[in-house]
C-alpha cells in the first residue's frame, strides 16, 4: 500500500520548519516518517482490512532513547487524517531529543538560535508594507485620492485566466502611513473568532450534521457524504471536527493579539526607498 511505502521517503531540508509549526504548515506525512527514520526511531506500519473494501493503516512509533511509544490509526489511504497526525506531532514535540536532533542532522540552527536573529525586509522601487500581511508590495496613487494604497497581492493563479482571492490589505494605505487596514482586518478576525466559537458550541451540542469521506466498495472511489448523530462513524467525525475548530480558535486569538500589538505600536513613518533594508514586522511566532 502507498501509505506504508511512504515510510521510505528521503528527508528534505524544508522539513524542519514544517515540523515546528505542525501539520497545518503543509508537512507531507512521508517527511514526518523520514524524520523519524533518520533519527533511528522505530516506525512500523500495517494495513488492516476495514470490512468495506478499504484498509485501516495502523502505525507504531517508538523513541528508543526515552523508551516512549505511541500507536495510532489512519483511515485515509492517501494521507493521515487530522487527529492522528496532530496527536503524533504533539507527542514528538514532548520528546526532548526530537527537534534538536533533526536540526543537527540537517545542519540547521535550532529554534532558539533562529529566534535570536533579527529578520530583515528589503524593499524594491515603489514598495511599502501591507497593513494586514505586513509583506513588501507595490503601492499606487488612485485618481482623486490623497494617499497611496496597496496594489493587488495575495492571490492565486489557478490557470483558468483569472486570479482568485486577494490579501485583505489591498486598497488600504500602507502601514507606514496608516493603521486603518490593520484595524479593519482585526475587526474581521474578531468576527471570525465569534463564528468559530459559535461553531464549536454547535458541535458540543451533539446535533451538528458533519461530513465524512467514504469509499465505494465497488468502484473504490472516494466521496463525501453527510453523517448525522447516531450513525456509524459520527463520534469519530465529531471529535475530528472539534479538534479542527479548537485549533482554529487558538490561531485566531493569537492573530488578533498580533494585530492589536501592531496597532498599539503604530507611528507614521516615511515610505521606504528602493534598496532599504529594515527589520521586518515580527511574525506570529514572536
Amino acid at each position: 500500500m502507498k501509505m506504508i511505502a511512504k515510510l521510505n521517503a528521503p528527508l528534505k531540508s524544508d522539513t524542519l520548519p514544517k515540523l515546528r509549526k505542525g501539520a497545518t504548515a503543509g508537512l507531507p506525512i512521508n517527511q514526518l516518517f523520514a524524520a523519524l527514520r533518520t533519527l533511528g526511531w522505530i516506525v512500523t506500519g500495517e494495513n488492516v482490512p476495514d470490512g468495506y473494501g478499504g484498509a485501516i493503516h495502523r502505525f507504531a512509533v517508538t523513541n528508543p532513547e526515552a523508551s516512549a511509544r505511541i500507536t495510532f490509526e489512519a483511515y485515509n489511504a492517501k494521507e493521515l487524517n487530522y487527529r492522528p497526525r496532530y496527536a503524533l506531532l504533539d507527542w514528538l514535540k514532548e520528546q526532548e531529543n526530537f527537534l534538536p536532533a533533526i536540526s543537527a542532522h540537517l545542519r540547521l540552527p535550532t529554534l532558539e538560535a533562529e529566534r535570536a536573529y533579527t529578520p530583515l525586509q528589503r524593499f524594491s522601487q515603489d514598495e511599502a508594507t501591507c497593513p494586514c500581511c505586513f509583506g513588501p508590495f507595490k503601492v499606487r496613487l488612485p485618481a482623486g485620492k490623497a494617499d497611496l494604497v496597496m496594489v493587488l497581492h495575495g492571490y492565486r493563479r489557478p490557470g483558468h485566466g483569472s486570479t482568485e482571492g486577494q490579501c485583505f490589505g489591498v486598497h488600504y494605505p500602507p502601514f507606514e502611513h496608516s493603521a486603518e487596514g490593520t484595524r479593519a482586518y482585526r475587526a474581521a478576525r474578531i468576527n471570525d473568532l465569534a463564528m468559530a466559537k459559535a461553531r464549536i458550541a454547535h458541535l458540543e451540542s451533539g446535533t451538528a450534521t458533519l461530513a465524512k469521506e467514504v469509499r465505494d466498495p465497488v468502484t473504490r472511489q472516494r466521496r463525501v457524504v453527510d453523517i448525522h448523530p447516531g450513525e456509524e462513524g459520527y463520534a469519530k467525525a465529531l471529535e475530528h471536527a472539534k479538534v479542527f475548530a479548537r485549533s482554529g480558535i487558538l490561531f485566531t486569538e493569537r492573530h488578533i493579539a498580533f494585530l492589536t500589538k501592531q496597532i498599539d505600536r503604530w507611528v507614521r513613518k516615511p515610505l521606504p526607498s528602493e534598496g532599504d533594508v529594515v527589520e521586518s514586522v515580527e511574525s506570529l511566532e514572536g
